[in-house]
């Protein structure tokens, strides 16, 4: 964000103020959505689905959500140990994982449209880099109800 500011200071030779920092922060994460495009958002977006039947779809999706974590809870046990865990093929899982998304956020950012990293599948992505790196430093142990929570979310 830093060497944005920079480059944009130096392209237009604004100065910078609140206004201007605002300004660019809003460029980097909505300039590049085309809001004439259905899929991509703005008013035709908006008005295509009607509040009813957005209210339904998320209560269903809420609810559906609440179920499989339930599920989850009940039904998994903690592991008696972490031995059955091999660590090179978990390292290159979680080495894969970083560069994906890296190259995922880089092309968010080059293509002006940050405010898609708030979607609940990078969300995810950044909790399971989290965990597997946990997992990999050996942070993650099963000895406190934080962890327990942890391990069930890293399996559901």
């Amino acid at each position: 964000l830093i060497n944005c500011i920079y480059l944009y200071i130096l392209e237009y030779g604004k100065k910078l103020d609140m206004n201007t920092i605002v300004q660019l922060i809003v460029d980097i994460s909505v300039g590049g959505i085309n809001k004439s495009d259905i899929s991509e958002g703005g008013s035709i977006c908006w008005h295509h689905v009607p509040l009813s039947h957005r209210f339904k779809e998320t209560l269903f999706g809420i609810t559906l959500g609440v179920i499989f974590l339930l599920y989850g809870f009940l039904r998994h046990s903690p592991p008696k140990s972490h031995s059955n865990i091999k660590n090179a093929y978990l390292k290159w899982v979680t080495f894969t994982l970083y560069v994906i998304f890296i190259v995922e956020i880089g092309y968010k950012i080059v293509s002006k449209q940050v405010i898609f990293l708030w979607m609940p599948c990078h969300l995810i992505t950044i909790c399971q880099i989290y965990l597997l790196t946990s997992l990999l430093l050996g942070n993650f142990r099963v000895v406190s109800y934080r962890s327990i929570i942890s391990y069930y979310y890293f399996r559901i």
